[in-house]
């Protein structure tokens, strides 16, 4: 029969891989249904784009298995929707301080907008209310200083999760599918897959002109730049927690699949070898 230890390896090596196939789908699902993403950093989701499609870029050219690079491309997709969600789910200044707010004919300060976004992007439920009720009193006082009447303003509460059912989020969903800000999202998020599609399919036809070392080269160096920015990409989730004092709006099922993806992953190596030139080899 095979060695245990490579049976311990493709045990833990299959336990890795499922966690990463669902490892967004938590984090994706959350976002849907409390039509919102504001607990996400955009960096954080930027530098994991970033990582995975390193990783594509690597294993596409560097020619390696079709399931490799059909897995890392996977990645990719899925990391571009939650960045299309994002923006989808973006509220406008009217969604977030309320359209009748404001008197007839007056713009909101510019500096207390910004106050304004602050504090409903970076505060926890708890939070949300006391922080816009501090924010419409300012505005209130700017008004009044610039001449406009008295008007009553009355701090938004903290949205609170729908209670709807499946039936009718997924109507509501398909109906916010032909919105603008939606449209928009989706182009958007179209044309970044294919321009990064484009890079990889012009980097591998170049490098056909080049020996196969070049090109083992590069794959490896993608490799070790993905390793790199997935190393680094939760520095900017873990700023924004610590400024909102809240994680609202993050799955921690997405981190759990992370965690035990990563772990298995390394056992997986482990497992098989612990001889210096294969570690270095399946490092990234």
């Amino acid at each position: 029969g095979r060695p245990v230890n490579a049976v311990l390896s493709d045990v833990f090596g299959y336990i890795s891989f499922g966690c990463w196939l669902l490892v967004l789908l938590p984090q994706l699902y959350l976002n849907w249904r409390r039509k919102s993403s504001d607990g996400l950093s955009l960096g954080f989701i930027l530098m994991w784009l970033a990582g995975d499609f390193a990783d594509w870029f690597g294993a596409y050219v560097g020619r390696l298995l079709r399931p490799a690079i059909l897995i890392a491309l996977y990645f990719v997709v899925t990391d571009i929707v939650l960045l299309a969600q994002m923006f989808s789910y973006r509220k406008s200044d009217d969604d977030v301080f309320g359209a009748g707010q404001l008197p007839e004919g007056a713009e909101r300060p510019p500096l207390l907008m910004r106050r304004g976004r602050r504090a409903c992007r970076y505060s926890g439920a708890e939070n949300t209310k006391r922080r816009l009720a501090e924010y419409h009193e300012a505005e209130r006082e700017a008004l009044l200083d610039r001449g406009f009447g008295e008007q009553t303003y009355g701090a938004i509460p903290p949205a609170q999760e729908s209670r709807a059912t499946l039936m009718t989020q997924l109507v509501a969903s398909a109906r916010d599918l032909g919105t603008a800000q939606t449209g928009k999202a989706v182009g958007i998020s179209v044309a970044v897959l294919g321009l990064l599609l484009g890079a990889g399919v012009g980097a591998r036809a170049l490098l056909a002109y080049y020996p196969q070392r070049a090109t083992d080269v590069v794959s490896q160096v993608f490799g070790y730049a993905s390793a790199a920015l997935f190393f680094v990409a939760y520095i900017p989730q873990i700023a924004w927690n610590f400024t909102a004092q809240s994680t609202e709006g993050i799955s921690s099922a997405m981190f759990a699949f992370t965690v035990l993806g990563n772990v298995t992953y390394c056992m997986s190596i482990l497992a098989m070898s612990t001889e210096r030139d294969y570690l270095i080899a399946y490092a990234p």
